[in-house]
């Protein structure tokens, strides 16, 4: 069996994309949070391994570092052990080239951008173990695996079910060959689901666990809220069953999300958990199923809240702020645009679910917030924000990825793409990729720009107190942006947003 070093410092990532790989191929991951991490592990543990898959963008030592590592041991041991290395990351290999020069070695490396989907990283990584002459076993041992504090893994024989509380340890269960495995999950998680479809552990030590929830039991929301003050950030559970958890926890989160018996405010927090629970999955592994289910039951939340606040402002006192700014913002854009089409009797349903789909795409592949932020890419921007080339060239192309990326998603909203490529056009002709003028742009998109350009400068200007913003405030706003936006196919769109805010030009 081949062994792979995954390196990747999003946890929730890792265990997502450790479980699909270990699911379809024949092989064991170990798992790295940081290139300093990894390198360490190699040291000790390089013959072992068969296939470097990494990260580039992490804390405490980039896939730069791994990769020089890397090198420094093919050049070493020459022709008798050149293990492949795939750099996967939302980067593009011409904002790389720099920092690892000789990358790729195309008889042995290989660059694979996220987002993608499942079928193409198997196969990439089918080819890449392929390639190599490494010596990995893939057999590996607890010991060796607790080099790397990432994946919890214990040596035991599966026996009689465990009862409740009492800790499963090498000690109290037969030592087998397989480890029994682990995967983190977020204990914030459990706060959305009622009752669990397999036993949830917490981590005593590197070979403890402690049962805390049996399968079929009612998920107690004071537990999980006392573990949550002790410190406790995860639970774990079997990695076998991973997979059956997410999708229990989609079928619970949309479940919620269609329920008529839930408050306003806890519709809006379970429709912002979804926004990035398919953002962790859609950027690493492409789409699925499961999550075109979650986004289409956001949608008919969207909707329905769209019905019920017939303002702004009880919107935003009903959202929970400060989790995520990438997903807050498309949420209020996706309100505020469906109350904008709204007041201007575009109403439709088949409009409002092209808007709040576009306001949820529409900067998926972004993990840093500034770069959510910008709006227009000029020299006083660039330099403001202290953008290198690269972070520009991402910048520049994310609409034009974006775009291409939901045109493949079969059953997507006619308009969606090619409102998610406008997005970032301004009236005079200034914004990007297509730099088109307020005169040529689609109506839809005009829509969809005003909104999203309102709830930046909201955010710029109010982000401390932007949960108890004023009319007078959005007006502030709208007498800034009215030079811009009161011109050629974004008047009406502007006309609207006055009367919905009563501000007189």
């Amino acid at each position: 069996m081949k062994t792979i070093l995954y390196v990747d410092d999003e946890r929730e990532i890792r265990e997502i994309v450790t479980l699909e790989i270990e699911g379809r191929l024949d092989v064991i991951i170990n798992e790295a949070e940081s290139g300093e991490s990894a390198i360490k592990y190699l040291k000790e543990h390089i013959s072992e391994i068969d296939l470097i898959i990494c990260d580039y963008d992490m804390p405490n030592g980039n896939g730069d570092s791994v990769y020089e590592y890397l090198t420094q041991f093919r050049n070493v041991e020459k022709e008798n052990i050149q293990i492949p290395f795939i750099l996967f990351s939302s980067r593009d290999l011409d904002e790389i080239q720099e920092s690892m020069p000789g990358f790729p070695n195309k008889k042995i490396d290989s660059h694979l951008q996220k987002p993608t989907n499942v079928k193409r990283l198997m196969s990439l990584i089918e080819e890449m173990l392929a390639k190599g002459s490494g010596t990995g076993t893939g057999i590996g041992t607890s010991t060796a695996r607790a080099k790397i504090p990432m994946k919890a893994t214990i040596s035991t024989q599966p026996t009689q079910p465990t009862q409740p509380t009492q800790p499963i340890t090498n000690a109290s269960a037969n030592a087998s060959i397989r480890d029994i495995k682990y995967c983190k999950i977020n204990i914030n998680r459990l706060l959305n689901i009622d009752n669990s479809i397999c036993d949830i552990f917490r981590k005593e030590n590197d070979d403890s666990y402690q049962i805390i929830f049996e399968t079929d039991t009612v998920l107690d929301s004071s537990l999980i809220l006392k573990l949550k003050e002790d410190g406790i950030e995860y639970l774990f559970i079997k990695e076998i069953e991973f997979s059956f958890f997410c999708d229990f926890y989609a079928r619970q989160l949309q479940s919620k999300l269609e329920s008529q018996d839930i408050n306003n405010e806890a519709r809006i927090d379970q429709e912002l958990d979804g926004t990035m629970f398919i953002a962790d999955i859609m950027v690493n592994l492409g789409l699925n199923p499961t999550v075109i289910k979650t986004a289409e039951s956001i949608l008919k939340s969207n909707l329905a809240i769209t019905k019920q606040c017939k303002d702004f402002f009880s919107f935003l006192q009903k959202m929970k702020f400060n989790k995520n700014y990438i997903y807050e913002h498309s949420l209020m854009i996706s309100y505020l645009s469906n109350l904008l089409a709204t007041e201007i009797s575009w109403s439709n349903s088949s409009i409002l679910q092209k808007l709040s789909m576009s306001a949820l795409l529409h900067d998926i592949v972004f993990e840093n917030k500034n770069h959510a932020k910008i709006m227009v890419l000029n020299k006083e921007t660039i330099a403001e924000n202290k953008l290198s080339k690269n972070d520009v060239a991402k910048i520049f192309k994310h609409p034009i990825d974006i775009s291409s990326m939901v045109k493949q998603i079969k059953n997507m909203p006619p308009d969606v793409d090619q409102i998610i490529l406008d997005h970032h056009e301004r009236p005079d002709a200034q914004g990007f990729p297509k730099q088109i003028s307020a005169e040529k742009i689609h109506p839809l998109s005009c829509l969809f720009i005003i909104s999203e350009e309102v709830v930046n400068q909201l955010y710029n200007d109010f982000e401390d107190n932007i949960q108890n913003i004023s009319i007078n405030q959005v007006q502030i706003v709208l007498e800034k942006i009215s030079p811009l936006y009161n011109i050629g196919n974004y008047q009406q769109m502007f006309a609207g947003l006055c009367k919905l805010f009563s501000y007189k030009k």
